[in-house]
């Protein structure tokens, strides 16, 4: 879950920097700009495929141990597919 977390901020902070800088064109070049927003989007799609969080009535401040599988396993479904993607275009670049 950790390296999802690190995914989604770095992913976050690039594109941020990228987009935000106020000159004519991203502070990090085009060319990885371009890369950095097909890569969120690509991982977005994942996410908005699987659809609502199984367990909606999952509290994190007050979790139920017996749910902590289900969880587990569905938290670490969505880091292993995003970081898929980011792989996929980290290579590809």
């Amino acid at each position: 879950m950790r390296d999802a977390r690190r995914i989604v901020a770095i992913t976050s902070l690039v594109t941020f920097v990228a987009c935000s800088n106020g000159s004519d064109g991203p502070a990090v070049g085009t060319a990885f700009a371009s890369r950095a927003v097909a890569a969120c989007n690509d991982a977005k799609a994942l996410k908005d495929a699987e659809g609502p969080f199984p367990y909606p009535d999952f509290n994190p401040t007050d979790p139920d141990p017996a749910k902590f599988p289900g969880v587990a396993d569905a938290l670490m479904k969505t880091g292993r597919d995003v970081h898929d993607v980011a792989r996929g275009h980290a290579r590809a670049g």
